[in-house]
C-alpha cells in the first residue's frame, strides 16, 4: 500500500492519515497491482519465505530484543525477490479474512 508497483523506491506516506475513507484509500492503492501480485517483494507481503524447502517446515521462534517487538532473523537476500505462491496465497487468505470480519463487525454477526 505504500508503493506504487511502477514507482517502488517513492513511498506513498501513510493509508489512513487524515483519510475520511481508508478503505477507499486503500482500494485505490491496490488497483495498480491488479494482475501484478508476482512482483510484490516477499517484505512487502509480511511473510517471508524460507531459504530451502526442508526449512519450511519447522519455524523459527520470533527472537525478543529489550523494549521491541518481536524479531524474527531474516535472510536479506530475500527482501527484493518477488514472493513466491505461497507468500501470495499467505495474502491472500489473511485478506478474505480480514474482509470477513469487517463483513461481521457491520451486520453485528459473530459466530
Amino acid at each position: 500500500l505504500e508503493h506504487h508497483p511502477d514507482r517502488p523506491d517513492q513511498p506513498r506516506g501513510p493509508v489512513t492519515t487524515d483519510a475520511r475513507d481508508p478503505l477507499r484509500v486503500m482500494g485505490a492503492r491496490l488497483r495498480p497491482w491488479r494482475n501484478r501480485l508476482h512482483e510484490i517483494r516477499a517484505v512487502q507481503i509480511g511473510r517471508m519465505r524460507s531459504t530451502t524447502a526442508s526449512a519450511s517446515g519447522c519455524r523459527q521462534p520470533p527472537v525478543l530484543q529489550r523494549g521491541a517487538g518481536p524479531v524474527v532473523q531474516l535472510d536479506r537476500a530475500l527482501l527484493d525477490r518477488p514472493a513466491g505462491r505461497g507468500a501470495r496465497q499467505a495474502a491472500r487468505e489473511a485478506l478474505s479474512e480480514h474482509l470477513r470480519q469487517l463483513r461481521e463487525a457491520r451486520t453485528g454477526h459473530v459466530p
